[in-house]
């Protein structure tokens, strides 16, 4: 694996935990604290585009089609046997979340965000994907 995978899968992994400390805090605490939010949200963002850094690394690597956008890495990376078609609406999901996040920022709502720490187990499932690939 090079430097530029196992930066991000490292990162990836490190942003999972934290995730999931702050799924224990709970709903209640969760909603409560701008600090679990904001903390929340940064992993997601920095988490779901790493994801799709080791994407781009591998269609780059492989000399595939170019992406125009993240979702045409899932559908490029679908096509060539790296997820199977069943994970796609799953990172396609992780996608239009990271570009709420990142886009929208002004109209997050916390609750939809602690809903989507439901997302920790797809990012796992990805990251698995693309280093079984690898």
């Amino acid at each position: 694996m090079n430097e530029v995978v196992e930066k991000r899968a490292r990162k990836i992994k490190e942003v999972i935990r934290r995730l999931k400390e702050i799924k224990e805090k709970g709903k209640e605490s969760f909603l409560s604290d701008w600090m679990l939010q904001d903390a929340a949200i940064r992993n997601f963002e920095v988490g779901i585009e790493c994801l799709i850094d080791i994407g781009n690394h591998i269609i780059s690597e492989k000399k595939w089609e170019t992406p125009e956008s993240y979702r045409e890495v899932v559908k490029i990376l679908e096509k060539h046997g790296v997820i199977p078609p069943s994970f796609s609406p799953i990172a396609e999901k992780m996608i239009s979340f990271r570009n709420i996040l990142v886009h929208e920022y002004l109209y997050v709502d916390p609750g939809k965000v602690y809903e989507n720490l439901s997302l920790i187990k797809d990012m796992e499932m990805f990251l698995k994907y693309l280093l079984d690939y690898i």
